[in-house]
């Protein structure tokens, strides 16, 4: 079996640069404003700009009274700033195909078809990233995507008019306006009054200008569900078809510059996790899925917790279902555990006046779970109500099946305080700990989250500090919150840290690597400290070939020949529901650190096996960097059903 990037290599060494040195009489406003034009000026490719000068990959046309030309040379690898270099490759590549696709916005996706449903314009595209070394060497990935935009031209009355098509209590329905070929967006809640008018007013401000909306799939299911179930069924990305699509893009790349690999697609010797066993469930017994903890239960029950089954649905009637029995198989022997009287609710009766049964207020003398079985989506309100009375709770949509109520189980018990499963072995003593990073975004600020695991994969703390409004690590709020996740360790006479992993959802810069390490040794005292990245797009597709064009399995991976960094699979739950749909891999660089790299990538595959809540499938993410990203608000949505029929 023959494996496969689609995606094109190739090796720069040398780049022609243009330095030219600022004018000795450039007032510092002036200056500003030629730094800021230099920046945004689509026609200018600049390298770098420092106090006295700046570089530029092309020749400046004209003379000007702000600058002067000082020189022209080859300017050779290994690469400094690699973030200019591989932005100046996009801009060749989208140059060098424009005349055969055009350019979505001005991001590096071109569009390869574009079908009118309705109200809505598909775009099917094919984006790309560029991958550069700073030896020179570089990967361009290329992956299928697709954009949602409006169909008729963009006016007020058709905001309105998608307003009006949103259901009474729906609410979430996000959608994004874009002047063309500019940067500035905004993003605003179209079923919110104060929004919908802030949207229009962004239009009006910009009549004389070409402004389109973007949708994502979750509101377009709110405003329109007819054609989301459309788009969905023409958006499967079917390996066969998106291959011929991806060759044909990639064919035509071209960068003048420097020669590419021959071949369309990159083949390359695939690796797998050195062990298949490597989780531990019930009874100690050490299993390769976490679907074994049906006949060995889960590896720590709960106990002394009441289970309420909550029944929302027309008749306001219990449902059948095997959910107790479920309850008890994976709960193993855990002691004390009660299932408390059902609570059966219509709901027609659930509206801004509803209240919540007494029952559930009144009985507080021990940790409770409330099961909630539902027909249908459920409103708002009965949320609210959940959440303004501390209740723990876990949503079912849709009617009970045998294999759902199984995982559906699980997460009960998981939110009650159980554990599904953890790692038997990953090649890191008891002193050793694993910190996932997270940074979400609201309008206002952003809130930093760290987790802490044991070398088990088990969640020990988790902290959230507020910092700066930008991707960087602030130094104050990261020390903080680790702090607090070293005292955790200290109060509860937990092995002392020896060596910290780190987990950084997206990309880190240099100054980010700096701090994480400077916190590291100062709040932990440890100086063997490694620094990972775990990044969730540019990436290609994975696939092989034997006689048809097949998908990988979970765990397989790409390994760069020199450098740490590593394409792997991880959750393939989308092959399973559709035959051939193509996965969505993650992206793994090292970035700080001496561990052996291969060790790093089989870490990163098992964490995505614990704290799944899952029992058949694997979280895409590690729980390091998962439960980050939920309790910074940027994961998992205020309440979000199990299972929707």
């Amino acid at each position: 079996m023959k494996y496969f990037l689609t995606s094109r290599y190739g090796f720069i060494p040398k780049i022609f640069i243009y330095r030219y040195d600022f004018s000795e009489t450039l007032k510092s406003q002036a200056k500003e404003k030629l730094c800021k034009w230099l920046k945004l000026d689509k026609s200018i490719h600049l390298y770098k700009i420092s106090e006295s000068y700046f570089v530029l990959f092309n020749k400046l046309d004209g003379t000007s009274n702000q600058y002067r030309f000082k020189s022209a040379q080859y300017l050779d690898a290994p690469y400094e700033n690699i973030q200019e270099v591989s932005t100046f490759i996009s801009r060749l590549i989208i140059s060098g195909i424009d005349d055969d696709y055009k350019q979505y916005h001005n991001t590096n996706s071109v569009i390869v078809d574009n079908i009118v449903l309705e109200d809505y314009l598909l775009l099917k595209c094919v984006k790309f990233n560029v991958e550069l070394f700073a030896t020179g060497r570089f990967y361009i990935h290329l992956y299928p995507n697709t954009k949602i935009i409006n169909a008729p031209e963009l006016d007020t009355n058709f905001i309105n008019k998608l307003h009006n098509n949103i259901s009474e209590g729906v609410s979430g329905v996000n959608i994004s306006l874009r002047v063309e070929k500019e940067r500035f967006r905004i993003t605003r809640d179209l079923s919110d009054k104060r929004n919908l008018k802030e949207l229009c007013n962004f239009i009006d401000l910009n009549n004389d200008k070409k402004v389109f909306a973007t949708f994502n799939y979750r509101s377009l299911a709110k405003i329109n569900p007819s054609v989301f179930r459309e788009i969905q069924s023409l958006t499967l990305n079917i390996i066969d078809k998106e291959i011929s699509v991806i060759r044909e893009v990639a064919s035509r790349i071209n960068l003048g510059i420097c020669e590419l690999y021959k071949k369309p697609f990159f083949a390359f010797e695939h690796r797998a996790p050195s062990k298949m066993k490597n989780l531990v469930v019930g009874g100690g017994n050490i299993v390769s899925k976490q679907s074994a903890a049906y006949h060995n239960g889960m590896y720590r029950g709960v106990e002394n917790t009441n289970i309420r089954p909550i029944y929302i649905n027309r008749e306001g009637k219990e449902i059948e279902s095997e959910f107790y029995d479920k309850l008890k198989r994976y709960n193993g022997n855990s002691n004390g555990n009660k299932l408390i009287k059902p609570i059966s609710i219509k709901a027609s009766e659930i509206d801004s006046n509803f209240e919540l049964p007494k029952s559930i207020l009144t009985e507080r003398e021990r940790k409770t779970i409330n099961a909630v079985f539902s027909e249908y989506e459920i409103p708002d309100d009965f949320f609210d109500r959940m959440y303004d009375a501390n209740q723990v709770f876990q949503i079912y949509v849709g009617r009970p099946e045998k294999y759902k109520i199984d995982n559906y189980a699980v997460k009960c018990l998981t939110k009650a305080g159980g554990l599904l499963n953890v790692i038997y072995e990953t090649n890191e003593n008891v002193n050793t700990y694993f910190i996932g990073i997270d940074l979400g975004h609201s309008l206002k600020e952003s809130v930093l989250g760290l987790t802490l695991f044991s070398n088990k994969g088990e969640l020990i703390r988790f902290q959230t500090s507020i910092c700066n409004h930008s991707e960087a690590l602030d130094t104050f709020p990261l020390k903080t919150a680790m702090e607090h996740l070293k005292r955790h360790l200290d109060i509860n006479d937990l092995p002392k840290a020896k060596k910290i992993i780190v987990h950084r959802d997206g990309k880190n810069h240099i100054h980010d690597i700096n701090r994480l390490v400077d916190s590291i040794i100062l709040v932990f005292d440890v100086i063997v400290i490694d620094i990972v990245e775990v990044i969730k797009s540019g990436y290609p597709i994975i696939g092989c070939y034997d006689n048809g064009y097949l998908l990988p399995n979970s765990g397989d991976y790409f390994k760069d020949r020199d450098e740490d960094y590593a394409i792997l699979v991880t959750n393939t739950q989308s092959k399973d529901k559709n035959k051939g749909q193509i996965l969505k891999p993650i992206i793994i660089k090292r970035k700080y650190g001496r561990t052996l790299f291969s060790n790093l990538v089989e870490q990163v595959y098992w964490f995505t096996k614990v704290y799944t809540n899952n029992l058949y499938q694997s979280s895409r993410l590690p729980a390091t960097t998962e439960k980050a990203n939920n309790i910074v608000g940027t994961g998992l949505k205020r309440h979000q059903s199990s299972y929707l029929s």
